[in-house]
């Protein structure tokens, strides 16, 4: 069964937040997938991989899609996400650093800004010791997390599906058929 467990942190006032979390991350030992890839790259071909910052235009669009997949709404705006996979390779860690802007009367600007970072696990079996790792590691980096809050928001559907889900079972005589139907000359005729 597929667990899915979401956190999300206090209100975190920081101007360096992204770099903050990834500095945490690969302290507590996780890389980030693009780094594993410029790791192979430099492995492969043995020297530095390219620069691959976003154009303007990309990069608003690509956070247009985040805002639109998230399904948030005009006050907030994911500023970024990234994911990890956990120890054992099958399980994941999603991060998402989401900013609400309120309208507050300042004496230097109208606007205040806020940063709260989402975690999303995904887990194929309970992994609460990498997670409560995870979320204890952040907290402890004086980053500005003083509290975690488990975000529940759950389909029973998803729930109902989830539980009776099981990998199908093949005979060998099914693979036999299904390996006959595979034929192109057969399926010609």
């Amino acid at each position: 069964m597929v667990h899915i467990n979401s956190f999300v942190s206090n209100t975190v006032i920081s101007t360096s937040i992204v770099n903050d979390i990834v500095s945490s991350i690969k302290g507590l030992g996780y890389r980030l997938p693009i780094e594993e890839a410029k790791i192979n790259y430099i492995e492969a071909l043995g020297f530095a991989c390219p620069n691959f910052e976003t154009e303007d235009l990309i990069e608003r669009r690509f956070l247009y899609d985040l805002n639109y997949l998230y399904g948030l709404n005009s006050n907030l705006n994911v500023n970024w996400s990234a994911f990890i996979k956990l120890s054992n390779d099958r399980d994941f860690c999603i991060f998402k650093v989401v900013e609400e802007v309120h309208d507050v009367e300042t004496r230097r600007s109208k606007t205040k800004r806020s940063v709260k970072l989402e975690l999303t696990f995904l887990t194929l079996s309970d992994s609460g010791e990498e997670c409560d790792k995870i979320l204890k590691g952040l907290k402890e980096k004086g980053i500005g997390i003083t509290e975690w809050t488990k975000v529940i928001i759950r389909s029973s559907k998803f729930d109902e599906l989830s539980q009776k889900y099981a990998s199908p079972v093949f005979s060998e005589n099914d693979y036999v058929i299904a390996k006959k139907l595979n034929d192109s000359k057969l399926l010609n005729i």
